[in-house]
């Protein structure tokens, strides 16, 4: 930017000498300044350009050169004793230089060379003097003053900016009371501080596979599953627990729990079996009961007309029997089993509901309710395995609620609190107690307490137009005088 020749050479005057023209109020900083700036400083950011007045030029800096004008002048008169002379040959390559130094000109700069032509005349004897230049000289020269002049024009234009980072005056309001989230609500009831809450409500079953640990001497006896069948009666028949039932084979198996036969259905005139499931267990100890499925008899109704009208059947092989020392399942590994299982359950459960929660949504820990359902291994204590499985189910039931309602609901409670030139900004801190789930009645309640970060509001368009065209002092000044706003910091770029 020039100066002229009487500009004070000093930082603080430099800097007095600046001027500023608005791109405009809404730009952000940049990288490095926002790095240096809070979320709340950012807010108040207005980018403008800085510019200096331009100094004009002294009368002597004030001159253009011109080939014509110059060979018109007048000839130079000097007392020389002859055109060979030292003292000729002097002037003439000083009047050549010269022409060089104004810029002649001359043949287009498109050719192989530039030829420059001049009259020259000592005391009525006249010269005439010629000479060449490569054109390459020239062109290079064109370009760097090309080169020179863009930067000049991207200093000037893009490059040369300041920012105005305004940070206006803080304050807090403090809003506190209870606030009901209600899943039939559709909308925002400030007067009755509700909000639209969202049930959330899943179940889970999982199972895992677990190694037993016990150990016994003698064996172990087998086990397995069996289908009871009625095709005496329509009466209920009981059976109570140790009822024995005979394989083909002979060997005995013993109901583990007492068991209630339903009575048979009749068709056309028939009796048509119904069943159930019952567990049974080996009667005695040994390998030799891991049997294959098939058909059993109950001995305890031999002799009478039931005998063969209930009946046991197996579909699946009887397993766990075992002769001398074996491993068992223990009560120790059962327990182990079911707690190990539990928590699995619980993260499932605490992972699926994340899952179904979007980052604008709230929920609280204190208000998710978890149940558990029965825990079911696939053996029981004393069975001959290496391993067994264990399966649970659960389910999860909670009301969440969508931040922006809870913003609304105190904004709008503190709008009537909050003066003219005051305004509400940025996210504020929330605490929240005495949290109550009804999910019968779809309702969540809890007591909220925030304090609410407040600013004075600044009308950028305003402050634009006073500071537009103003020096750095004045600017600051202004803004210092204005009660919104705390403090100022300008930065100038790229000087």
């Amino acid at each position: 930017m020039p100066r002229s020749k009487n500009t004070i050479s000093k930082k603080d005057e430099d800097e007095n000498k600046k001027y500023f023209d608005i791109i405009s109020p809404n730009e952000t900083l940049s990288q490095d300044q926002a790095d240096d700036q809070s979320e709340e400083q950012q807010e108040g950011v207005i980018k403008i350009r800085k510019e200096h007045f331009a100094t004009p030029h002294s009368k002597e800096e004030n001159y253009e050169h011109d080939t014509n004008e110059i060979l018109d002048k007048e000839p130079i008169q000097e007392n020389i004793s002859t055109p060979e002379s030292a003292s000729y040959r002097e002037r003439f390559e000083t009047e050549k230089e010269r022409v060089e130094d104004m810029g002649l000109k001359a043949s287009s700069i498109f050719q192989e060379e530039t030829e420059i032509e001049g009259n020259y005349e000592k005391k009525g004897i006249s010269k005439r003097f010629s000479f060449k230049i490569k054109n390459k000289v020239l062109k290079v020269s064109v370009v760097c003053f090309v080169v020179l002049g863009l930067i000049a024009s991207l200093y000037t234009f893009v490059f040369n900016k300041a920012d105005i980072i305004i940070t206006t005056k803080k304050s807090n309001i403090k809003y506190e009371g209870i606030v009901l989230a209600d899943i039939n609500a559709k909308a925002v009831d400030v007067s009755k501080g509700i909000i639209p809450g969202k049930l959330i409500s899943f179940s889970k079953t999982i199972d895992k596979e677990f190694e037993a640990t016990g150990k016994v001497t003698g064996g172990s006896k087998a086990h397995g599953t069996m289908i009871i069948y009625n095709a005496y009666s329509q009466a209920p028949q009981v059976l109570v627990t140790g009822t024995r039932f005979e394989s083909a084979d002979g060997l005995i198996f013993k109901l583990d729990a007492r068991t209630v036969v339903p009575g048979a259905t009749l068709k056309n005139g028939e009796i048509v079996p119904v069943s159930i499931e019952a567990s049974v267990t080996a009667a005695e100890a040994g390998a030799a009961y891991n049997i294959a499925p098939g058909r059993f008899t109950i001995p305890g109704f031999e002799g009478t007309d039931k005998f063969k009208g209930f009946y046991g059947e197996t579909k699946t092989k009887m397993t766990g029997g075992s002769d001398g020392e074996s491993i068992v399942v223990s009560q120790g590994d059962i327990k182990n089993a079911e707690n190990v299982i539990t928590d699995e359950l619980f993260k499932v459960l605490n992972e699926e509901l994340n899952k179904q929660i979007s980052k604008d949504e709230r929920v609280f820990k204190e208000a998710v309710v978890t149940k558990v359902g029965n825990i079911t291994p696939n053996v029981k204590v004393g069975d001959s395995v290496a391993k067994f499985k264990v399966s649970v189910s659960g389910e999860i039931q909670t009301i969440i609620i969508a931040n922006k309602d809870l913003d609304e609901l105190v904004k709008k409670n503190l709008s009537s609190a909050l003066l003219p030139i005051d305004q509400l900004y940025g996210n504020p801190e929330y605490i929240f107690s005495n949290l109550k789930l009804d999910i019968d009645k779809g309702s969540l309640s809890f007591y909220v307490i925030c304090d609410y970060p407040v600013t004075k509001s600044l009308n950028k368009e305003e402050i634009i137009g006073q500071i537009k065209g103003k020096s750095i002092e004045e600017v600051k000044k202004l803004l210092s005088n204005n009660e919104k706003i705390e403090n100022t910091k300008i930065k100038l770029s790229p000087f």
